[in-house]
């Protein structure tokens, strides 16, 4: 269909012929999936100005906000290091979320369900590590004897450093 052809029928009462019903459909999809790829292009764009991704959220903010996150979130029973792995997870996201957790000492307080196994043999450097970004705030840390079977005790102990 032409030009001409096309704007005689947008204007008139005229009847389409079935090649031009064909090709006017044809045309409506070509459209509608342009509109659809430019509209997945816009929402591209606005996710890059997002606050969080245009880091327009203060470090001290976002480490509040994770301090939530990871502190009054529901326990996850699946994991035996809840806490502890979502913290390691928020840091895993990308470096400004990783900066910004570091730099929140209250984050690196506690250590929960650290085992212990006897004799005590184990390598803490990872626990030295994890308190060092908890500056001069108190630390805790929440030990679990594992006996010969590898099962934890209910009742865990927590030592205050």
């Amino acid at each position: 269909m032409d030009a001409h052809r096309l704007l005689t029928v947008k204007t008139g009462n005229i009847t389409l012929q079935p090649d031009e019903v064909d090709f006017l459909r044809q045309e409506i999809s070509t459209r509608e999936q342009s509109i659809a790829t430019l509209l997945s292009e816009c929402k591209t764009l606005k996710g890059l100005l997002a606050p969080l991704r245009r880091q327009a959220v203060p470090p001290e903010t976002l480490g509040e906000i994770f301090y939530h996150a990871i502190w009054q979130a529901e326990p996850d029973y699946d994991c035996d290091h809840a806490v502890d792995q979502r913290l390691l997870n928020i840091c895993l996201v990308c470096k400004a979320w990783r900066s910004a957790a570091l730099g929140a000492p209250r984050l690196w307080c506690t250590i929960e369900d650290f085992p212990l196994a006897a004799p005590i043999t184990g390598d803490f450097s990872q626990v030295e590590t994890w308190f060092k970004h908890a500056g001069s705030l108190p630390k805790t840390i929440e030990l679990y004897e594992i006996d010969h079977v590898d099962r934890i005790p209910e009742d865990c102990q927590s030592v205050q450093v």
